[in-house]
């Protein structure tokens, strides 16, 4: 019985020490995702926030709402991201402080249905777990046992070792490209594809995600811009579309639809079907800050 007890104590040791070695170079990093998590979460104070997936990073360059509005603006777009992720990331933001535009860009309409994914991907934010009490709801629609799971000092950093070890090693400066990531090339099949609308089941958890997000920047005079960013294919939009303009009328939102605008439905604009590169980054960005200098001069 004692051996038991020794062993159990042991583990709970290491895993202690492991655990929070693994916190501190993780929180430590100037390098990377964790790095650049870390920084939208904890750090900026822009006054245009672009929140969404790695499509939202890709397509809006700061840099150039900066110059059109005399804002300040910082892309929080990260690969992977869903709207579980992108509503940590408000709530974060919004805990510290009132930014005065957010640009929520919907990584697809599909997103809006079940079984579209985006509670695994909540992974990234298993570091902040501990010390954000205010996600701690958002992280636990992972999983049923993610709780449990998080009495472990280890197991938020289970996914982290190669981008501690990048972030140690490495260094950039976060404040170059705003969060902006450029993508170069255009596409070499140049065919566009059409997708027809499926019958699927709306995601409930993901429709109170933007109704909150949409209603507490209603609350707080933010001004919610909720964006479907171009993509290469013609995809039917009906049900997704009505949804989502619904719901900035209802909210006092605006919604912008750019997902098949002929304007930028050209290969040369694109690094591949969903991701714009940097040619066409930078003329959908420079529409998207004359709709914002607009607004301002209203």
């Amino acid at each position: 019985m004692a051996n038991s007890l020794n062993f159990i104590a042991l583990i709970f040791l290491i895993d202690l020490v492991v655990g929070n070695f693994l916190r501190h170079y993780y929180f430590k990093s100037n390098f990377g995702t964790n790095y650049y998590l870390t920084y939208a979460l904890d750090s900026t104070r822009a006054d245009v926030i672009i929140i969404g997936s790695g499509r939202a990073r890709s397509h809006y360059v700061p840099e150039i709402i900066e110059d059109n509005l005399d804002l300040t603006c910082f892309n929080t777009g990260m690969d992977g991201n869903y709207l579980p992720n992108s509503y940590a990331v408000y709530k974060s933001i919004k805990k510290r402080y009132t930014p005065q535009f957010v640009l929520l860009d919907i990584r697809h309409l599909n997103e809006l249905f079940k079984g579209s994914g985006g509670y695994n991907q909540l992974g990234s934010l298993l570091p902040y777990y501990k010390e954000k009490e205010e996600i701690r709801d958002i992280i636990t629609l992972r999983g049923k046992y993610e709780r449990l799971k998080l009495i472990s000092r280890i197991y938020p950093f289970n996914s982290e070792l190669l981008t501690i070890i990048q972030g140690s090693l490495k260094k950039e400066d976060i404040t170059e490209f705003k969060g902006y990531l450029p993508r170069f090339g255009s596409l070499s099949d140049i065919t566009l594809s059409t997708k027809q609308a499926e019958d699927y089941e709306i995601d409930t958890n993901k429709i109170r995600i933007l109704e909150s997000i949409a209603s507490d920047c209603n609350s707080h005079d933010i001004t919610l811009i909720i964006i479907l960013s171009p993509m290469y294919t013609l995809t039917e939009q009906k049900a997704g579309v009505s949804l989502l303009n619904d719901l900035a009328i209802k909210y006092g939102a605006e919604f912008w639809n750019y997902f098949n605008d002929t304007i930028f439905l050209k290969p040369e604009y694109f690094k591949d079907a969903e991701h714009m590169n940097d040619l066409g980054a930078k003329k959908f960005t420079k529409l998207i800050a004359y709709r914002l200098q607009q607004m301002l001069n209203h």
